[in-house]
């Protein structure tokens, strides 16, 4: 049998067809692929029109290639749709799997309008191209809906991504073409038509939440119908948990791992004590590969640091002992930290004002549930120029908190007090043992699980573009203000936890834009020295950056003519380099200095900056550690800089597993611990509509995907933890800030446990630090911790 005909007997299906809707008032027939529209002109390339016998569809197979394609024309001319908003086509799949194709709208002047849409087996449906560009963005969400749902008995899939711009009133074709597919794929068209509805686009959003925050169409697994259904499954949960958590039993109250047999006293290290600003007076050729410029000088051990009563790092044999980095709890044991971030019980708030209509049933005022309104606006957080608010529609106004108000449905009034403590208990009966970032304050505060903080230093210092700047551009160290808003910052952000031994270490800033040092595009690679370059040197406020790339070059090359000529550039004098430079030439071949002397000014910049904020957070708080900014973006200086002068170096990793997604040979020449402080594995099938940025392909994959990381981790003698973003699903329609809504968390909206991934994620951390502990889950020693002699 033909892989063309195995899924589906295409005669039998054409005959269960289920009767398609009469073309909806207000339509505009276009064409009829059954019977043939003889005026219809059709172009085809790697595609075959089928027969469609007494049918209402033809069947159309596409052969593996590029871009098999089907291309209609009107009969002479052009279609006019001036007056449509939406194209529309009654559209089935052949096959017994979701199979993707494009539609590509071309007007007279070769403009293209073009969307993407995944067709899923079943019944036939109504498929919408709106004839404008659109997107879940401009809805107020990153990932938008995609589902095919029932509108007036009507199946309709809405194309929510489209791109470009055409003219409606002279329209010259139609494509359709699946991309790569490498088996033939057969999908089934009948009439073609346009609607002047206005609010095409609008279709897919219509209603798509309900009362508890979750996604209204479609059904899965913990999904929950009713109150009822809520409370029994709390119920049942309250029971597991307590079971679970009696069967780990941590070596003390931090959450260390019991002692391998015949181990010694662990050592830990001091905390990284400051050094002298690294010299850069090194000739242009001596620049040290991925680091900081020639001459920096690696910190020394502080002699009175503290040694115990708070955490620490030590590097001792493991289970299988070979040696690996720890973190060493308060109480002297060692600890593999395993978190959770985003532990919030506020903030998974989602905007309604406008939206109102993608809502099933909002609390009306007087209602007990009224009291989760809000009000939010993301551009007072973030900056008005945020990379991560571009494009953004719906980013203010009234909002509405479907967390809290499931929670309050389960615990009434106590909801908080009581999301608290569930919240703790969850951590240790789930295998974790630290509260990740962006996480409660009275939840940290209640010193029954160890945490990290986020500290951001902000004010009115100069700041330099990336190109990028999601989060915003990124602080210039050498702006003295820079240093003063940092002291004043750590000043008040330690001062309540510099004595608390529960807290770990402290993370300042966040996802810096450093730039991408794995580009092979050196405007991506050094585009924070670019864009130094473009700054004025005399602009009042800001150059300061500038000025110490000058300086630098100055200390490498002494003379003006050797730097143009090792740049290929045309420069008299340094006072003109100061200037803005808006076309400096690129590394090639016969300008390899070019590379050199970017790479140096990329390690003095984040060498300043790592430098600053050591020395200004050891002043405030000499007690705990410093675990660096979490990196996302990065270079090979900007990571040399951080182990440089932070005790723990934090990468924000998405990445299949740090085996293959992280350099972990060039790191581990830095000898420092590592944390992995952000990774995930998403899925859309479970409401949100974003996968995150590690996807899977569903909900099933998710903790096998998990157990691969901690693996990876474990393997790794650098990594002294992992942490899990985030402990709760994100809203449907979009988080306020930055309208993620992804479905990332251990919980649903509705604060119930996804029973597929919590208990594989249970097994795979208790897995882990059995193993590093040299012992089973159970507690029996393993032969390699048995063998096992050498401190700790």
């Amino acid at each position: 049998m033909s892989l063309r005909l195995r899924p589906l007997a295409l005669a039998a299906l054409l005959a269960a067809l289920s009767v398609l809707p009469t073309l909806p008032a207000g339509a505009d027939p276009v064409a009829d692929f059954a019977p043939p529209d003889n005026d219809l002109r059709f172009d085809a390339a790697g595609a075959t029109l089928g027969n469609a016998g007494d049918g209402w569809f033809v069947p159309v197979t596409f052969a593996p290639g590029a871009a098999p394609r089907l291309t209609l024309a009107p009969p002479a001319g052009e279609w006019n749709w001036a007056r449509a908003g939406s194209l529309r086509l009654h559209a089935q799949n052949g096959m017994p799997w979701a199979v993707t194709f494009d539609l590509a709208l071309t007007d007279a002047a070769g403009n293209r309008l073009e969307a993407r849409v995944a067709l899923p087996p079943g019944p036939p449906q109504t498929l919408v191209l709106p004839l404008a560009a659109t997107s879940g963005r401009g809805w107020g969400m990153v990932a938008a809906p995609f589902a095919p749902w029932l509108r007036n008995d009507e199946r309709l899939l809405v194309a929510t991504e489209v791109r470009g711009a055409i003219d409606r009133a002279h329209i010259t074709g139609l494509t359709l073409s699946i991309p790569g597919p490498t088996a033939p794929q057969t999908l089934l068209f009948g009439k073609l038509f346009t609607d002047a509805e206005g609010l095409d686009a609008r279709l897919a959003y219509e209603r798509i939440v309900d009362t508890f925050g979750q996604l209204n169409r479609g059904q899965w697994q913990d999904k929950v119908l009713s109150k009822a259904e809520l409370l029994e499954a709390a119920e049942d949960e309250d029971d597991q948990l307590v079971q679970w958590a009696t069967e780990v039993k941590p070596a003390d109250a931090f959450g260390g791992l019991p002692d391998a047999p015949g181990a010694a006293p662990l050592v830990p290290v001091p905390l990284t004590a400051t050094a002298p600003p690294p010299a850069a007076t090194a000739p242009a050729d001596t620049a040290v590969e991925g680091g900081a410029p020639a001459g920096a000088t690696p910190a020394a051990p502080a002699p009175n640091a503290p040694a115990s009563g708070f955490f620490r790092t030590a590097k001792a044999p493991g289970a299988d002992g070979r040696p690996r980095w720890w973190f060493v709890t308060p109480a002297g044991h060692r600890f593999q930290s395993l978190g959770v971030n985003t532990m919030q019980i506020a903030g998974a708030d989602t905007l309604v004002e406008g939206r109102e209509f993608m809502f099933d049933d909002l609390p009306a005022r007087g209602d007990p549930l009224a009291r989760f309104y809000g009000k939010r606006d993301s551009a007072a957080v973030l900056g008005a120029d945020a990379g991560a608010r571009q494009g953004l529609g719906y980013s203010k106004g009234r909002s509405y908190d479907f967390y809290r108000a499931n929670l309050y449905r389960r615990d009434r009034d106590r909801f908080e007090a009581a999301w608290r403590d569930r919240a703790h208990l969850r951590l240790r009966a789930w295998g974790f043992n630290t509260i990740g970032n962006w996480s409660d304050d009275a939840l940290t505060g209640m010193k029954r699980t160890p945490y990290v903080r986020n500290l951001e230093i902000g004010g009115d210092f100069a700041r330099v573009s990336d190109g990028q700047d999601w989060w915003g551009r990124m602080p210039d160290p050498f702006d003295p203000a820079f240093a003063a808003a940092a002291d004043k910052a750590l000043a008040a952000g330690t001062k309540a936890r510099r004595d608390d031994p529960w807290l770990i270490g402290w993370f300042i800033d966040n996802e810096l834009a450093w730039g991408n040092g794995a580009a092979t595009d050196p405007r991506q690679r050094y585009a924070l020295a670019y864009n130094t370059l473009r700054t004025d040197a005399s602009a009042p406020g800001a150059g300061f950056a500038k000025r110490a790339f000058v300086e630098l070059m100055q200390a490498r090359y002494g003379e003006a003519r050797l730097f143009a000529d090792a740049w290929g550039m045309a420069l008299d004098n340094w006072e003109q380099l100061l200037a803005p430079v808006h076309t400096a030439p690129l590394p090639d071949e016969q300008h390899p200095a070019v590379a050199a002397d970017l790479g140096a000014f990329l390690g003095l910049y984040a060498d300043t900056y790592y430098r600053v904020v050591a020395e200004t957070l050891r002043r405030h708080d000499p007690n705990h550690l410093y675990l660096g900014s979490r990196l996302a973006s990065r270079t090979p200086e900007a990571v040399a800089a951080c182990a440089r002068w932070c005790d723990v170096v934090s990468f924000n990793l998405y990445v299949p597993d740090i085996a293959r997604g992280f350099e972990a040979e060039a790191f581990a020449r830095h000898d420092k611990p590592a944390l992995l402080t952000e990774f995930h594995f998403g899925s859309n099938d479970r409401g949100p509509f974003w996968n995150g940025v590690m996807a899977v392909v569903s909900e099933a994959e998710r903790a096998p995907a998990y157990a691969r990381m901690l693996d990876s981790v474990a393997a790794n003698p650098a990594f002294v933890g992992a942490h899990w973003f985030q402990y709760l699903d994100e809203p449907v329609t979009g988080r306020w800030l930055d309208g993620e809504n992804g479905h990332l968390g251990l919980v649903a909206i509705t604060d119930l446990p996804w029973s597929e991934f919590v208990p594989g994620v249970r097994a795979a951390n208790l897995r882990l630090l059995g193993r590093l502990a040299g012992t089973t889950t159970d507690g029996t020693a393993t032969a390699a911790a048995r063998t096992t002699t050498g401190g700790r």
